[in-house]
């Protein structure tokens, strides 16, 4: 349940101190259903039961020898502290999110820019169930009473892929985003084949907006063309459904720096913008230089 008790508001008061409650309640544990537990990589893809932690689901996608992989991994390594990340499922957060409005998962964009699907658990009738695929912005945008995730299955990345996970917040790590996005290009010949572009967080009731329009506007075009850029940018700022121009401004920034990174090459002073100062900034030795 984790941080279910911040949203208490969103989520209804049986969860309120974020138990449930005990009366005629059943409680599994998760952690002992093998087909919850599996971690699996394969030539075509990963598969990470719901039950898996974030921490070794991160692990598993750093192992992958994939590029946009590695940039998901690095994502969910920001999720809350190492404590929760050692002991949180990968799905019990997309589950957080899917009921809480104001909730922008980093685990969300993470997997919706890698393509990843969900396999989740759904009643059909009284005493039925039945295993349904879906998209992660799909299970967000409709969550249903009685959803169980049993499984995330993440494809290879084709050649040419680049992919940035990021997010504004107030801290580096172990703080909520303002705004997050999971944003990934494949690049052929030069060319911007194909576009995933999901935001975070960019309005209290989208739970994961996808930039369809700007994708578009990129899609088919030259990786350094300047006004496909543009267009992309207005694009995004007519489609995101918010009238905040922090959000949106926040969002545009993500999207750039997204589509710097997919570019052949940079100039030192431009490639210097992708670095993270949180991230690679040193410690301080205390020495006067």
């Amino acid at each position: 349940i984790g941080v279910a008790k911040y949203y208490d508001d969103c989520l209804g008061a049986p969860w309120a101190g974020g138990l449930p409650p005990l009366e005629d309640a059943q409680l599994v544990a998760t952690k002992s259903v093998p087909e919850l537990t599996k971690l699996a990589a394969a030539d075509d893809g990963l598969a990470a039961g719901g039950a898996v932690t974030i921490d070794a689901l991160s692990a598993a996608l750093r192992g992958g020898l994939d590029v946009a992989w590695n940039a998901a991994a690095a994502h969910l390594d920001r999720v809350a502290n190492t404590q929760v990340r050692n002991s949180a499922t990968w799905a019990g957060n997309l589950a957080l999110a899917a009921r809480a409005d104001g909730f922008p998962s980093d685990v969300a964009v993470s997997l919706a820019c890698l393509g990843a699907e969900l396999s989740v658990s759904r009643r059909d009738g009284k005493t039925k169930r039945r295993l349904q695929k879906l998209a992660v912005v799909d299970f967000l945008t409709g969550w249903r009473a009685g959803d169980v995730v049993v499984e995330v299955f993440v494809p290879r990345s084709p050649a040419g892929t680049t992919a940035r996970c990021d997010k504004v917040a107030a801290r580096h790590a172990n703080a909520h985003a303002y705004v997050n996005a999971g944003l990934s290009v494949r690049v052929t010949s030069g060319v911007v084949a194909s576009a995933r572009l999901f935001f975070g967080g960019v309005a209290p009731k989208t739970k994961l907006f996808r930039a369809t329009a700007a994708e578009a506007a990129l899609t088919g075009k030259p990786v350094a063309d300047a006004d496909a850029f543009q267009a992309a940018v207005a694009a995004l700022r007519a489609q995101l459904p918010t009238d905040d121009a922090y959000a949106t401004d926040c969002a545009v920034q993500l999207l750039y720096k997204a589509c710097l990174l997919a570019q052949p090459s940079l100039p030192p002073r431009v490639a210097n913008s992708l670095r993270s100062l949180a991230a690679h900034r040193p410690p301080s030795s205390g020495a006067r230089d």
